[in-house]
Formats: C-alpha cells, structure tokens, sequence
C-alpha cells in the first residue's frame, strides 16, 4: 500500500468552516467530498474497497472525525486509516480449485450416439447453458437428477471424470440453471457454494475414469446412482 496513505499531512474531507456562512457546505456535499476522498484512497492503494456510498459515509464519519457535520480535518494517523480500511475492506472470496475427479450424468441415448458417431459428447442443454453441469459430490447426484430430469424417461449413467486428463477448461462456479430449469440452489443467490463446470466436451474419452449405474423406480424418480464410497 502506498505509504504516503498513512502519514505526512493531514487529510481533509471539507474545509474548515468559514466565517462566513455562504462558505458553508451542505451536507449533501460533504457527503460527496467524502465518496470522492475515499475513491481517492482506494484508486492509490490498489485495494479492493467497498463502492456502497452509504456505507462509506457512514464509516468515515463514525471513524474518522469527531464532527457529524465534518468540518473539522480529518485525523490521517495510521491507526485510524487501518480501522477505517478494516470496515469498507471488500474480502476476496475465495473459490476453491477443481478437484481431481468430478461426475457428470448423461442420459445415455444422447451418450450412446456420440460414441456410436465417434464425435464429442455435449449434453442437450450445453448451448443454453455455455458448459457441461458437473459435481465434485456424488452424494449429490440424486438430488440433481430429480430435480432437473425426472421427467425425462431415458436410462442415465454416471460418468467419473478426471480433471486432470480433460482437455476442457473445469471452473468452479456458483450453482446456475439447467437449461429453463432452476432449483432452491440455483434461485438463492446467497448460496456461497461452487460446482464444476466444464467449459467444452468431456475429451478425451481416457479422461472418464469411471461408469456408474443410475437406479430409478417405475415413475420415474431417481433413487441411488451406484458410486463407490471412498
């Protein structure tokens, strides 16, 4: 961080207050002198702050000076510029890397017919969707397909795929629709989970490390997909 941030002259958001009370500022431009100071200091620091102007009104105010109606300098002394950094602070999250093995399930005519034409394998929704639904818990598996392909009446096969061997791009990302459908996961965007999502075919075929039945009953519903427990 650029040290001059923390030390040499005193910051001020406003000028001191005049004599004359034409020269007085409104708050409503204190309050902008304020977002403008501190787009200032993130600009310098080349961290990532917050943007909510609220909030940043409300911090510095609170931290900063003494005076509600911001008038008097700014205090620039590094403890209360690392307090005040502390609160509007933006945390990166932090996304997980793609694990060694993923699982994917296809429905196996659509399965059968890429291998049988000897072309890449694509599930029928990777144009709506831009990649191939994918994930990193196969206890998961049941769940999904209930949720997604009940519907559909085709024998499905679960595929273990190795990351590692798949010459597509995996990204762990938030969970996102299948197609039109979307799930309680998929509608809740405070949902701080990820899923691997792979950006092109499953290729080549020695990437799929395993193959796995997907058991249904008579209606339809999904009832267990046979993947070993490590």
């Amino acid at each position: 961080m650029d040290n001059s941030l923390h030390g040499g002259s005193p910051m001020k958001v406003t000028e001191a207050k005049s004599s004359n009370q034409d020269d007085v500022k409104t708050a409503e431009e204190e309050n902008s002198e304020i977002v403008n100071w501190w787009v200032e200091r993130k600009r310098k620091s080349g961290r990532v702050y917050s943007d909510d102007e609220e909030e940043i009104i409300a911090v510095v105010k609170h931290k900063v000076s003494d005076s509600a109606v911001m008038h008097e300098p700014i205090n620039a002394d590094a403890t209360n510029l690392i307090l005040l950094e502390n609160d509007l602070i933006v945390k990166e999250e932090i996304i997980p890397a793609a694990p060694r093995i993923v699982y994917h399930v296809v429905q196996l005519s659509e399965w059968d017919a890429a291998m049988n034409a000897g072309t890449v394998y694509y599930p029928p929704t990777y144009t709506q969707d831009g990649f191939i639904h994918a994930t990193h818990d196969a206890q998961l598996l049941v769940g999904v397909l209930n949720c997604f392909y009940k519907e559909i009446k085709d024998d499905f096969l679960c595929l273990a795929i190795d990351t590692k061997l798949l010459t597509s791009e995996v990204k762990m990302e938030a969970p996102a629709p299948v197609g039109n459908k979307t799930s309680k996961i998929t509608a809740d965007a405070t949902v701080k989970e990820y899923f691997p999502h792979i950006f092109g075919p499953i290729a080549p075929i020695s990437c799929i490390v395993g193959k796995y039945k997907v058991i249904r009953s008579e209606d339809g519903t999904f009832l267990k997909v046979d993947v070993p427990k490590i």
